[in-house]
């Protein structure tokens, strides 16, 4: 990828007259990259570790319906004649690959989600109610207490959902007077 970019800058003009020559190319790679002899990056200290995560099935899946779209629309013929949309669909086909294992190891129980992976709204929402099940004593699945109302009694359930109705209409009748408010201020300015 670095040959690549170089030789574009090589052949730019306003560029070329600052790239360094083909023959010391593999030399520099081998200095900087290789033995570690540049400028010092956050790859290069001493506490700096790479954090392992994770990604749920339904982040997982939203990858590669992304990786999906991405390589149909640069494998089309208005991209079919440039070398680089060539080179990105090879790598977002591979990049898909490895999304798909990934995928599979999560479904399948090999590889293990905890609370801070990217789990996605739907597993958060699963493993939230699994505690809140757990909490509230409930040996069933807890899928059950969405259909309990989160294990609020059913009397109190229609207490909230008028609750929720009376609030509803207080902000529509708040935003109404507002409209009107405004409505009249703008024909006094009129006048």
């Amino acid at each position: 990828e670095t040959r690549k970019i170089a030789e574009v800058l090589s052949n730019h003009e306003g560029m070329k007259e600052y790239v360094i020559e083909e023959d010391a190319w593999d030399c520099i790679w081998t200095e900087l990259i290789v033995k570690k002899k540049g400028i010092k990056t956050f790859i290069n200290r001493g506490n700096a570790t790479e954090v392992q995560y994770n990604f749920g099935e339904e982040m997982l899946e939203e990858m590669m319906h992304e990786q999906d779209r991405l390589i149909t629309k640069y494998s089309g013929i208005e991209w079919d004649f440039k070398a680089t949309a060539k080179d990105l669909v090879f790598l977002l086909k591979a990049h898909r690959d490895m999304i798909e294992m990934e995928l599979e190891e999560v479904k399948d129980g090999t590889r293990k989600l905890d609370d801070n992976d990217f789990l996605g709204p739907k597993e958060r929402k699963k493993r939230k109610m699994k505690r809140l099940a757990s909490q509230l004593g409930y040996n069933e699945d807890p899928d059950i207490l969405e259909v309990r109302g989160l294990g609020i009694p059913q009397e109190h359930t229609e207490y909230f959902k008028a609750l929720h109705r009376h609030l509803i209409k207080k902000r529509q009748i708040a935003h109404q007077e507002e409209v009107i408010e405004s409505e009249r201020r703008r024909m006094r300015n009129r006048q």
